[in-house]
């Protein structure tokens, strides 16, 4: 718990730290497979049975930015519709210590982010809000109740925000993003802690081998 909420910068460092464990084997938690991500996109066009304020379209452009942008689930919640630009496909989120950056988004997530905003009219306010009047903003507990569904519906373990956080950071390096803007993107202020959001695997040693030997 201790080193989460170290990487998550809740705290200065892990104090923890200093405790010896015993020696395990090392498994990081997987990141989202592309099947999984477009599993997840289609259990958001079926209306769950379970009370859910069911939107196909809001709920389509919230996976679509947790899956390209890495937000955290605060940020995602705080989103104004006039923090988004769509032309150039870039949102400024307000995050961790009180600073703003800027995330980037693809052109899927554009058009779902398009689609959602036709249906609803809606020019001003916050982006994600609920579907009956008076339209409030989602809460964290609402992006968090979505999820549970999306992973019910789909049999995706594990399906949270901080998840598509590391899918994201191991995507832009596995691209060829260099540490430093994922650390940007992701908004640490550490690059230690980006580091641990980058899963290494086999392929990304294999393709940097291969590019620089």
């Amino acid at each position: 718990m201790f080193q989460w909420l170290a990487e998550e910068e809740y705290i200065a460092k892990d104090v923890s730290a200093r405790i010896k464990s015993e020696r395990t084997d090392i498994r990081p938690e997987p990141i989202f497979t592309d099947m999984q991500l477009e599993m997840m996109r289609a259990a958001c066009k079926k209306k769950p049975a379970n009370g859910w304020q069911f939107s196909r379209y809001r709920d389509l452009a919230i996976v679509d930015v947790l899956s390209s942008t890495g937000v955290r689930v605060k940020e995602l919640c705080g989103i104004d519709i006039e923090d988004i630009n769509l032309d150039d496909r870039k949102i400024i989120v307000f995050g961790k210590g009180n600073k703003y950056r800027t995330v980037y988004f693809d052109v899927r997530t554009e058009f779902s982010i398009r689609r959602y905003l036709k249906e609803t009219g809606r020019k001003s306010g916050a982006l994600f809000v609920t579907k009956r009047n008076p339209h409030d903003r989602l809460s964290t507990a609402n992006i968090r109740k979505l999820l549970n569904i999306i992973s019910e519906r789909t049999g995706i373990e594990n399906v949270h925000p901080h998840r598509f956080r590391h899918t994201v950071a191991t995507r832009l390096v596995e691209k060829g993003c260099d540490i430093y803007y994922v650390k940007e993107i992701l908004g640490h202020s550490k690059i230690e802690t980006t580091l641990r959001y980058v899963h290494t695997s086999d392929e990304i040693v294999k393709n940097s081998y291969d590019k620089y030997f």
